[in-house]
């Protein structure tokens, strides 16, 4: 009788712990479904991904490495730079025939859109009232003076016979435009080209300075007058 009540306790014993253990791992399982439904969705589902397509990440770009605009002439020392096509004198040689096909045509308008706009006419006449004359303003005035229509291009100068000057150079210039470009120094691909007149025309007036001498400046694909030396006729 005594075995059998201690082996009666034994399993007693036995089924209490038992149902603590399970008592906590029923509590550990409810505490992890309730925590779960606390968060409630804080879990990100292939339901709730965007639909958009992946994009790579974007690449920050270094703005300090970008070339400088393009330049005329550049010296070897000064590392990387961007040089732009020259345009070879016979641009400023094609900016000349135009000049003079306007000027026979006495088109104001054109010779505008030939110069800079703030090129001059120096007159090299000795005593000259106004030795710089804005460039369209004194053409305006020898047209209202003299006619200059009918006359050919072609017989006021020869081409072929152009004098040119390298503006760089100061002591190459000639003497009627050193120190003559309103004091702005001269540019890597200035060009400075004299014709020799060869006709004044048929009806004896005086229309032309035995030379003109033309300084000219490059703008982005073509040259412009910045400025004329001539001994303006009155």
């Amino acid at each position: 009788m005594s075995r059998t009540s201690s082996e009666a306790a034994d399993a007693s014993a036995r089924n209490e712990r038992a149902a603590v253990r399970t008592g906590l791992v029923a509590t550990v399982g409810l505490a992890l479904v309730v925590g779960c439904a606390t968060a409630g969705g804080g879990f990100a589902s292939a339901r709730r991904l965007p639909s958009e397509p992946a994009r790579p990440d974007g690449v920050a770009l270094d703005r300090s490495n970008s070339l400088a605009p393009p330049r005329g002439r550049a010296d070897a020392s000064e590392g990387v730079v961007t040089l732009r096509t020259p345009l070879g004198v016979d641009a400023a040689r094609r900016t000349l025939r135009e000049f003079f096909e306007a000027v026979v045509a006495e088109d104001v308008g054109r010779l505008g859109a030939l110069a800079s706009p703030t090129a001059v006419v120096s007159d090299l006449r000795s005593g000259a009232a106004d030795r710089a004359q804005n460039f369209g303003f004194s053409w305006r005035l020898r047209f209202g003076k003299h006619d200059f229509l009918g006359l050919a291009p072609a017989s006021l100068y020869r081409e072929s016979e152009l004098e040119s000057f390298d503006a760089r150079d100061p002591g190459s210039l000639p003497l009627e435009l050193r120190g003559a470009n309103s004091g702005e120094a001269p540019e890597p691909e200035d060009v400075i080209l004299r014709a020799t007149i060869l006709s004044q025309g048929t009806k004896g007036e005086r229309l032309f300075g035995d030379t003109l001498t033309f300084w000219l400046r490059r703008v982005e694909e073509r040259y412009v007058v910045s400025r004329v030396a001539e001994e303006v006729p009155e």
